[in-house]
């Protein structure tokens, strides 16, 4: 998920966003990255400075949501990439084998029907954490919004 992968800097804008951007160098002065921040429970948040109640339950709650979003993401999902090599080392070892042209070919249209998807699930995840940060959403709600924005891959054509 994109949040796994920000910088100290990405952590530190993300908790500007909150309306409580005092907070941010506690992040950045404790080296939370994205891998860190997805791993953070509400109990390490008092030892990083953040000891007022309602705001450490304001950016607690945003950082949840980031978590559940890139969690229900990462479940359907699988490894994207993963799945994608196994398609690629799929094609390959039938083609050095003996079988048809056509059955070639539906595997590779497969591959590309598959890649549209990590494509279109990646495009959602980022609206949905677009719409978490920007405009306070639940998770849930956030992937239900995203996929009214985000367009659907068009259908396969079938022959």
């Amino acid at each position: 998920a994109k949040a796994r992968s920000w910088q100290v800097k990405d952590v530190a804008d993300f908790i500007s966003t909150t309306g409580l951007k005092q907070y941010a160098g506690a992040f950045e002065g404790n080296n939370i990255d994205g891998k860190r921040f997805m791993k953070l429970n509400s109990n390490q948040l008092p030892q990083m400075g953040i000891q007022q109640f309602d705001h450490l339950k304001k950016i607690w709650r945003k950082i949840k949501t980031i978590q559940e979003v890139c969690k229900k993401h990462e479940q359907e999902m699988g490894d994207p990439e993963a799945q994608l090599n196994l398609h690629a080392a799929r094609i390959q070892s039938l083609a050095r084998g003996k079988i048809s042209r056509q059955r070639v070919e539906e595997i590779r249209r497969e591959r590309r029907d598959r890649e549209l998807e990590v494509i279109r699930d990646q495009e959602l995840k980022e609206e949905a954490l677009s719409l978490v940060q920007n405009e306070g959403l639940a998770a849930d709600e956030a992937m239900e919004e995203a996929a009214l924005k985000v367009p659907q891959p068009p259908l396969p054509v079938i022959r």
